[in-house]
């Protein structure tokens, strides 16, 4: 038969595992909420910084090639002098890959001496309304290097006399993208309006892979693309191959790409297991604590009962002596007397 005092320990411990197990689980749940929402507004904002900065480094460009489109060497109509500067150039500025000046009739001149026509090219049309701009990457005719175009117009007195194309070198906006990173396996890449991956940490990837097109593209990440290119701001986790999966992505208002960081989901959970952690070994230390005090305390209640009952059953066995024993002057003493 299970004695008052195991009864009581039981009973007690029974009701406190209950409450703290619900308050525990509440108060897990609603840190675990607001955890996964921290991180998913860290890497957000990590990401919006990442396509800020290279929003800002573009426009730098543009007014760098406006500088360089100072020199009254480009009106000379000296070819040879033209190509001479442009070269100069890039002897000193190693973000470009190649430069041209072109003319208002779409003639141009290159920094390593090409001449030719541009008249039928969507940047020359852009410059000669006074527009900048940017194209998506392309492979460089001339050295085979992946760049971004990147025009200007060129005035002189409020009018347009050509405009100068810088070809920047796109290794150099894949390295600014992959400073984008979470944790030890997350990564940024940077992809066109269309889906065509332009940078990315596989470089096999880079100018051959769009996951919105290819076969190859799994279901999963086939959904992931086609929410990007929708041009949006946010975070989203898609699963798969069963497996979930984090993405931050933002887009750059100059040329439309889309930036974004992919953080795999026990990168963001890893976080949100050290809190589980630790609501455990909370709930097991204070369960412990509260046994030994549960524990004193039936035992305080439980102690003069007990002797109550050797009292008694010594009183049932002709001991008259144990009438004399002193019970307290609580409740339990007031019986025994």
């Amino acid at each position: 038969m299970r004695s008052i005092q195991a009864r009581l320990i039981s009973a007690i411990l029974l009701i406190l595992f209950g409450s703290l197990a619900i308050l525990g689980g509440l108060n897990y749940w609603k840190a675990r909420s607001l955890l996964i929402d921290e991180i998913n507004e860290k890497i957000l904002m990590q990401t919006k910084t990442t396509g800020t900065e290279l929003s800002e480094w573009l426009v730098t460009q543009q007014h760098e090639l406006r500088l360089i489109a100072l020199s009254p060497i480009l009106y000379t109509k000296d070819k040879a002098a033209i190509a001479g500067y442009l070269k100069n150039v890039l002897e000193y500025n190693k973000v470009y890959d190649d430069m041209v000046f072109v003319d208002v009739n779409g003639d141009f001149v290159s920094d390593r001496g090409a001449t030719g026509n541009m008249r039928d090219r969507e940047h020359f049309k852009a410059t000669m309304r006074g527009e900048t701009y940017i194209s998506d990457p392309s492979v460089s005719r001339t050295t085979g290097v992946n760049i971004v175009p990147v025009a200007i117009p060129i005035t002189v007195n409020g009018k347009i006399v050509g405009e100068l194309v810088g070809g920047i070198k796109l290794d150099v906006l894949d390295a600014k993208v992959m400073t984008l990173k979470s944790g030890k396996t997350g990564f940024g890449f940077l992809m066109q309006k269309d889906g065509l991956i332009i940078a990315h940490p596989k470089k096999d990837f880079v100018m051959k892979y769009n996951p919105v097109t290819a076969q190859e593209t799994k279901k999963g990440h086939r959904a992931v693309a086609e929410q990007l290119i929708k041009g949006e701001t946010g975070v989203k986790v898609f699963n798969v191959g069963g497996q979930d999966e984090y993405y931050a992505y933002t887009t750059i208002k100059e040329t439309g790409w889309i930036i974004t960081q992919f953080v795999p989901a026990n990168e963001v959970q890893g976080a949100v297991g050290a809190l589980t952690y630790v609501t455990g070994i909370t709930i097991v230390v204070i369960m412990l604590l509260a046994a030994v005090v549960v524990a004193w305390f039936a035992r305080m209640i439980t102690g003069p009962v007990r002797e109550l009952d050797v009292a008694v059953e010594r009183m049932a066995n002709g001991d008259l002596a144990a009438y004399e024993h002193d019970f307290g002057n609580d409740e339990i003493g007031r019986l025994g007397k």
